[in-house]
């Protein structure tokens, strides 16, 4: 993961990115010694899925950074942001019914359970998804990030 973070870029970020992740999945390893052959509760393997996805979204900060006042900049940013905010309550309130559609579409490994549901259930479940999708987007026009390489 190291030498993929250098892959990324010369930045001291894009080292530090791959340094990160290298430690995510020894630390994964570790917690997980007996992969697929010692089956986890549903609630435990919901909740190792759901611990170590932000875990990982934390990591794709450093990523994103260009420089570390950068880095200190997005950390400060996550430290001043309103949780309770209204917008955000809304978005989370959604986010759980979807949580547990896919929950159920993993666990019974049934792809098609979002059309089983009533037409009614699905119109809400693809509008609410499209406007959680709109609300929290960032519409700059900034450049794909990959294009810089």
């Amino acid at each position: 993961m190291l030498i993929g973070g250098l892959w990324h870029g010369a930045s001291w970020t894009f080292v530090l990115w791959g340094l990160y992740h290298g430690v995510l999945l020894v630390v994964y390893r570790w917690l997980a010694p007996d992969l697929g052959t010692r089956p986890l509760s549903p609630l435990a393997r919901a909740f190792h899925q759901v611990f170590f996805f932000h875990l990982v979204c934390v990591g794709w900060m450093l990523f994103r950074a260009k420089t570390f006042h950068e880095l200190s900049e997005f950390v400060a940013a996550f430290s001043r942001s309103p949780i309770l905010e209204a917008g955000v309550i809304a978005r989370l309130l959604f986010a759980a019914p979807v949580f547990v559609l896919e929950f159920a579409v993993y666990t019974r490994k049934d792809q098609l359970a979002l059309l089983r549901l009533p037409w009614w259930l699905r119109v809400i479940v693809y509008f609410g998804m499209y406007w959680a999708l709109l609300s929290t987007g960032r519409w700059t026009g900034e450049g794909f990030i990959y294009f810089q390489f």
